[in-house]
C-alpha cells in the first residue's frame, strides 16, 4: 500500500510538472496595447476590452469614445480609474 501510495504522488507530480502546474488555458500571448499617448475608441465593446479590461486611463493618455448615434449609452460596470483625460462623444 505504502509503494502504491508513492507511486501515486509521483504520478500526480509528474502531470503537474508537465502541465508546468498551471490552469490557465487561454494561450493568448498577445502584448496589451500601449498605455501612453492618444486613444480613439468607435464602439461599447471596443471601450470594454480596450480600456476596462485594465481598469485605468494613465495621466499621459487621451481616450476618446465616439458612440454610434443609435446607441449613445456607455455603462461601465466596472472600478474605473481616470488619470489622464476620457472624451465621450
Amino acid at each position: 500500500m505504502k509503494k502504491f501510495r508513492i507511486l501515486s504522488i509521483c504520478t500526480l507530480t509528474v502531470f503537474l510538472a508537465a502541465c508546468n502546474g498551471s490552469s490557465d488555458s487561454d494561450g493568448d500571448n498577445t502584448p496589451p496595447k500601449p498605455t501612453t499617448g492618444n486613444m480613439v475608441i468607435s464602439s461599447v465593446d471596443e471601450f470594454n476590452q480596450e480600456v476596462l479590461s485594465k481598469g485605468v486611463i494613465d495621466a499621459n493618455q487621451t481616450v476618446t469614445v465616439t458612440l454610434p448615434s443609435n446607441n449613445n449609452t456607455l455603462v461601465i460596470k466596472k472600478d474605473l480609474t481616470v488619470k489622464g483625460n476620457l472624451v465621450i462623444k
